[in-house]
């Protein structure tokens, strides 16, 4: 939560990402009901802007703010569960650990807010992720999310400046020997928000060392969904589909 989210001076309010908004909220102005797992209660909170890029929850959510103790820090996790309804999850700020958060029952998420590349040579060979401090908002957001909402195996990747520079993703290895299993080189389809990309993974196995990747159209992922250096991606695998990944964007 930022400062002015709460701030009682002003119209207190939250801004929905334009993205998510556009795509399952109403785009005239309505009404939301929210609700949480530890108060057995809802909200009514007014909701404007959802054609455009200034989307919020506005009259109603300073009662909500107020009812739910939220403080500077706090992270919210919406989730569509019905038409105009979201269930919300809460990340105190004062917890390090993402297990320690208010969680939803465990439902399927509905939605969270989704060119070829340079030659192999010029790649790092085996660049490693990055060390994040656990209490980062996009970290716990989304470690909060495939503690409290994934219903499928998935893995999350903090975004570098040299995925940004090299257009590839470095995955798991081993996560993908454990739950995709298959040949060495293969398409898989990421599908994010309204939009699917179809793009290759690649397994390169060497005596020092094996490493896996995900290479081609990986720089128009980025660019639909506005990633940046620092925001965390999750992929987990979608049911009944082979070598299909959602993937989610924690800013």
């Amino acid at each position: 939560m930022e400062p002015t989210f709460l701030n009682h001076e002003f119209t207190a309010g939250v801004i929905i990402p334009s993205e998510f908004a556009k795509t399952y909220l109403d785009k005239s102005p309505c009404t939301l009901k929210l609700l949480t797992d530890n108060i057995e209660k809802t909200w009514e909170v007014s909701f404007t802007g959802g054609g455009s890029r200034h989307a919020k929850l506005s009259t109603g959510w300073e009662v909500f703010a107020s009812d739910n103790k939220l403080k500077v820090g706090d992270i919210c996790m919406f989730e569509l569960i019905a038409c105009q309804e979201l269930k919300v999850c809460i990340i105190r700020a004062s917890s390090s650990d993402p297990r320690k958060i208010i969680k939803p029952s465990k439902v399927p998420a509905k939605a969270c807010a989704s060119t070829q590349p340079e030659d192999i040579d010029s790649w790092p060979k085996q660049p490693r992720p990055p060390t994040r401090d656990p209490r980062d908002a996009a970290v716990m957001a989304a470690e909060a999310y495939t503690s409290a909402f994934a219903g499928n195996p998935s893995f999350s990747i903090a975004i570098t400046s040299g995925y940004m520079k090299y257009n590839i993703l470095n995955i798991p290895l081993r996560w993908v020997e454990t739950y995709m299993r298959g040949s060495d080189k293969r398409n898989i389809t990421l599908k994010g928000g309204k939009k699917s990309l179809n793009t290759k993974l690649i397994i390169y196995r060497h005596i020092t060392g094996s490493h896996c990747k995900l290479t081609g159209g990986i720089s128009k992922f980025f660019h639909d969904n506005a990633i940046i250096q620092g925001d965390v991606c999750v992929f987990e695998l979608v049911n009944n589909v082979p070598n299909t990944l959602k993937v989610l964007v924690f800013r």
